[in-house]
């Protein structure tokens, strides 16, 4: 009987008929999820993924013979899963799943999607995407094709890429609540290792800087490890502003005398990356503001590797590398990193003067507005004479744009 019914199944299969096949692939995902046993769960979506591809592959190869790419997306408030489809010749070559956090969706889909390419992915005849990004604006840049269709058979596999991209993040979604637990106790770590009742809200703040100067700092927030992406900040810092110690003081003075003037929540502890000298600096600052915060440095070994906090103190605490403590701070770590050289990292990647001189100190919507009218181009800028600048905005703003355009 079994083996009469499984004939019956590949035969249903080969005539074109998944139902049976997929209706039995998604109970077991259900199980699977049920379990808690989330990587099986993906693997049998990303099977049921194939079988319903294998189906529809010839009527696309008849109909489209030619290579494209497909990116389906599923958002809420602040997380963006994105499915992409790789067809070639009619047939799917791969398929993929990202998920990252967002501020911003119709940005983060289309710096995604430029970053995707730009990360040596070769550039097919054709994207496909939904309606939620300018696909003119985009097919310009990318100098191919962009369209979004309304029906037919590659739509139905943009419909497929949006719900592999909603099924991804639930089960993203399923991993972090059960993590939970695993937040729970290594807000208890902390707390006993730097003797403290309550460690809820934490700040952490890095800087970066382009061509070795012009700094800029990030500073992001967690509460019970969980980010609070709203209130994370960009700070451009004074052009005179030349090393990492000098930008720590300015960007913590700055934050935290806004907070004793606008009486904004404050943290539990604020993180700084690096050992002594940084944790040193950035107590001064508070000392000086009559702030009473404790802070925490996280120290990297030989290996670039963070193994160590160093406490307001200066005392070293070595980590644990396999505790839920360690896995939490390096989250909290990397997140501040990638979010402050990610300033840079657009600024780059749009290149437009616009956000260029958006780097300057000074320089708002409105005085770029006046730059941008006065010289019109970058070159003409960089050609004008600190005079002529001063001529459009007040000096102090004009110095540090004559002496960042003499830097690019």
């Amino acid at each position: 009987d079994k083996l009469k019914t499984m004939t019956n199944e590949i035969i249903s299969f080969l005539k074109g008929n998944n139902k049976i096949i997929t209706d039995k692939i998604n109970f077991e995902i259900k199980k699977a999820s049920k379990n808690l046993n989330f990587e099986r769960a993906l693997e049998l979506k990303n099977m049921l993924t194939d079988i319903e591809i294998t189906l529809t592959k010839q009527k696309v190869a008849l109909n489209r013979q030619i290579n494209y790419d497909i990116f389906g997306y599923y958002a809420t408030l602040n997380y963006l899963s994105i499915t992409v489809f790789n067809i070639r010749e009619g047939l799917l070559f791969g398929s993929y799943n990202y998920n990252i956090n967002t501020l911003d969706i119709v940005e983060d889909l289309l710096q995604f999607i430029i970053h995707y390419y730009e990360n040596n992915h070769i550039l097919p005849k054709e994207i496909i995407l939904n309606d939620i990004l300018d696909n003119n604006l985009l097919s310009e840049y990318l100098k191919i094709k962009v369209s979004t269709p309304k029906r037919g058979i590659v739509k139905q596999l943009l419909n497929m890429a949006n719900e592999n991209a909603e099924i991804a993040f639930q089960n993203k979604e399923a991993q972090l609540n059960k993590s939970i637990k695993e937040k729970e106790k290594a807000l208890q770590e902390l707390k006993e290792l730097l003797k403290v009742d309550k460690v809820s809200r934490i700040e952490a703040f890095d800087n970066s800087h382009l061509f070795g100067t012009f700094y800029v700092a990030g500073m992001v927030v967690f509460d019970q490890f969980e980010p609070l992406k709203k209130e994370y900040r960009k700070y451009k810092l004074d052009m005179s502003i030349k090393d990492d110690l000098s930008a720590m003081k300015e960007v913590v003075y700055r934050r935290y005398y806004r907070a004793l003037l606008e009486g904004f929540e404050r943290p539990d502890i604020i993180i700084v990356d690096g050992g002594t000298l940084q944790v040193k600096a950035a107590k001064e600052i508070l000392d000086s503001l009559n702030l009473d915060i404790k802070i925490i440095g996280l120290k990297k070994n030989q290996k670039h590797h963070t193994n160590t906090i160093i406490n307001d103190n200066l005392e070293e605490i070595k980590l644990n590398n396999h505790s839920h403590l360690f896995l939490m701070l390096s989250k909290i770590q990397e997140e501040v990193h990638e979010y402050t050289i990610n300033y840079h990292r657009h600024i780059k990647r749009k290149g437009s003067l616009a956000s260029l001189i958006d780097l300057v100190p000074g320089i708002g919507p409105k005085k770029r507005q006046l730059l941008l009218k006065k010289f019109g181009s970058l070159k003409q800028m960089q050609e004008a004479s600190l005079k002529e600048l001063e001529a459009v905005i007040d000096k102090k703003t004009a110095n540090n744009l004559f002496v960042y355009l003499r830097n690019l």
